[in-house]
């Protein structure tokens, strides 16, 4: 609904397959084959000062970046880019090939030569089990997921033969490893012919299809064919590189910092959002949602009235969906009080708080 025009994709639901249970496994599998690859690349950052390591989950690490430059002030350029064919171009024969070589990689100098599965998590392990899972066991998982993405549309039954399907659930963490092989590879081959600009590289970050990348100086736009293979198209998107959005984060470089408030695209449209207390829910938990709005905001904004605005805004949200004033005060209140890093960030007294709500 954010694009302009509109535009549609299409998600498969996969709850009753009968792939769904390797799907499962292959999930847990591959969250425990990227934190090892994460491992070992802060290792490699650690001796050489290079970062070949660029997913992210969350906006910690981009805002950690920030406040890094920040402590210099020597922010210079801020460049957003986004996948546009991201699942639906990869090759599937590619797409094997390549996470077979990462799952490789993270098998590679360990003691442990099997991974269990448990509903939880997945960890190495020294035998083989009925739970366990050798690394020739997961090559034959991918190729069962990647090779059997049947799907039925109305009254047709259609076979996946190009692109990762969206919707089954090992989807993302496959797109994940996918780009960071080519990521890395780029890395380990740029440290070796150019060690300078490999590192105006370390700040850059993916989380999925959203690529930032921080006082990059344009190197990143100039290399992209030499990054990704020519399937994954990369568009730009801010045109000034002085200001943009990635994730909740909107950025802006003044006198060689960084800026930042918190930004939602959804806010462009109406959406239905955060409990209704007229539900079955129980009403103190929900109260716990406008505590975590507050740290979040408190975290990403760099400037105390961006901060004082949004807490204005949202309990206005909430008080139609059955929040009290009075309650929504105290959740405010309480919630200065135990974390204090917010009113030491921005400078603020909590006895204050009581004037930020509903404009009073």
């Amino acid at each position: 609904m954010h694009k302009n025009p509109v535009k549609f994709r299409f998600i498969i639901g996969s709850r009753t397959c009968a792939t769904k249970q390797i799907a499962k496994k292959l999930v847990q599998i591959l969250k425990l084959i990227s934190r090892i690859l994460k491992r070992y690349c802060n290792k490699v950052r650690f001796y050489t000062g290079i970062e070949r390591y660029w997913i992210v989950d969350n906006n910690e690490v981009v805002l950690d970046s920030m406040e890094s430059i920040n402590k210099k002030a020597s922010a210079r350029n801020i460049e957003t880019y986004d996948f546009s064919t991201l699942y639906t171009k990869i090759p599937l024969q590619d797409l094997k090939d390549k996470l077979k070589r990462t799952v490789e990689k993270a098998f590679k100098g360990g003691n442990n030569q099997y991974i269990r599965v448990t509903k939880e998590d997945a960890r190495w392990h020294h035998c083989k089990r009925d739970d366990t899972f050798s690394k020739e066991d997961i090559f034959k998982m991918i190729d069962i997921i990647v090779d059997n993405s049947f799907f039925r549309f109305g009254n047709r039954v259609f076979r996946q033969s190009i692109g990762i399907p969206m919707g089954i659930d090992p989807a993302p963490q496959m797109a994940n490893l996918y780009h960071h092989y080519y990521e890395s590879t780029f890395m380990v081959t740029l440290t070796k012919e150019n060690f300078g600009m490999a590192k105006k590289f370390n700040n850059t970050r993916r989380y999925i299809d959203d690529l930032v990348t921080l006082n990059n100086d344009g190197h990143l736009q100039a290399n992209v064919r030499r990054i990704y293979p020519e399937e994954l198209k990369l568009n730009k998107e801010n045109e000034n590189n002085k200001v943009a959005t990635f994730l909740d984060i909107e950025a802006s470089i003044q006198d060689g910092r960084f800026h930042t408030k918190t930004y939602d695209k959804r806010e462009a449209f109406e959406i239905v959002n955060y409990p209704d207390l007229s539900g079955n829910i129980p009403a103190q938990p929900a109260y716990g949602v406008y505590t975590s709005q507050i740290i979040r905001y408190a975290k990403i904004c760099s400037h105390t009235e961006d901060l004082v605005n949004r807490i204005m805004q949202l309990p206005k949200k909430l008080v139609g969906k059955g929040f009290t004033r009075e309650k929504l005060k105290i959740t405010l209140r309480n919630c200065l009080k135990k974390h204090r890093w917010i009113a030491s960030k921005h400078q603020i007294d909590h006895r204050l708080s009581d004037g930020w709500l509903f404009g009073q």
